[in-house]
């Protein structure tokens, strides 16, 4: 994995410091902690990756009997998205 040495600011490869498996075991592991309060304008909604974002939005309509947007895509962007709020009113995006 190269990382920067301080001396000449390079990228040297080295060896990571930890096991293999523990850095597995550290990927697989996230914490989203979830505050009351109002929403702070210009925050963006919590984006989740989906395989398919189109079977996604139209399973999250019928199971949570919201509405989401329609999949948006923008020509040279190699992505879709889409952003709905939750039964709760949470601004949630898939992509």
């Amino acid at each position: 994995m190269p990382v920067p040495t301080h001396q000449n600011q390079s990228y040297q490869k080295k060896s990571p410091p930890y096991k293999k498996e523990s850095l597995l075991a550290f990927l697989t592991i996230y914490w989203l902690q979830v505050a009351k309060g109002e929403s702070t304008n210009g925050n963006g909604p919590l984006r989740l990756g989906v395989n398919d974002i189109h079977v996604e939005r139209e399973r999250l309509i019928n199971v949570l009997e919201i509405e989401i947007e329609e999949v948006n895509t923008r020509e040279g962007v190699p992505a879709a998205w889409c952003s709905f709020k939750d039964p709760g009113g949470n601004r949630i995006g898939l992509f």
